[in-house]
């Protein structure tokens, strides 16, 4: 019997899950921005169609908004904040979502990655707070150009603000189709 992968014309539009995990992640007592996931990028040269789905939710508020944010760097454990160059907040922002007040606060992306001495991300403007790039108007463009053939990770990173703000990080799934 034939499977789906068997019967795909071409295995390489099949999704690899790069990463996934739906084991919860408490963030709470921060006031600087705190990565808790890296995850490394492919260093193969190939080009990638990556969707990105990370699930979070405030259940405890004050203060300014909290940022849900996407970054990459070339730093496997970047120290919190902003100060110093592996510092989370000096990475290269690729994707934000930020709430004021005790709601979901998810980041769904559809990026496209290009490997190699020239490579770059491309997709949604980083800077704006949306949750979703298919809910939005913004044109798309190169949200970085780096050296791809060095290990670069994704960071999942969040900016409570305030000591008393808690953050839940429910799950996320990465996914990578070889274009």
């Amino acid at each position: 019997t034939q499977t789906a992968l068997d019967l795909k014309a071409n295995a390489s539009d099949v999704a690899t899950v790069l990463f996934k995990s739906i084991t919860p992640t408490i963030i709470t007592g921060k006031t600087v921005e705190t990565s808790i996931y890296s995850i490394p990028l492919p260093t193969d040269g190939f080009d990638y169609a990556v969707n990105i789905y990370s699930q979070a939710q405030i259940s405890i508020f004050g203060g300014a908004a909290i940022s849900h944010r996407l970054r990459i760097g070339t730093y496997s454990s970047p120290i919190d904040g902003s100060t110093g160059a592996d510092a989370i907040g000096n990475q290269t922002l690729i994707a934000s979502n930020s709430a004021s007040s005790g709601v979901q606060m998810p980041i769904t992306r559809k990026l496209i990655f290009r490997g190699g001495t020239s490579g770059s991300i491309y997709g949604m403007i980083a800077s704006f707070s949306v949750a979703d790039d298919a809910n939005s108007t913004a044109t798309f463009s190169t949200l970085a150009t780096k050296d791809f053939t060095t290990q670069h990770y994704l960071y999942v990173t969040f900016n409570p603000s305030v000591v008393g703000a808690n953050v839940r990080h429910n799950q996320i799934l990465v996914t990578l189709i070889k274009i």
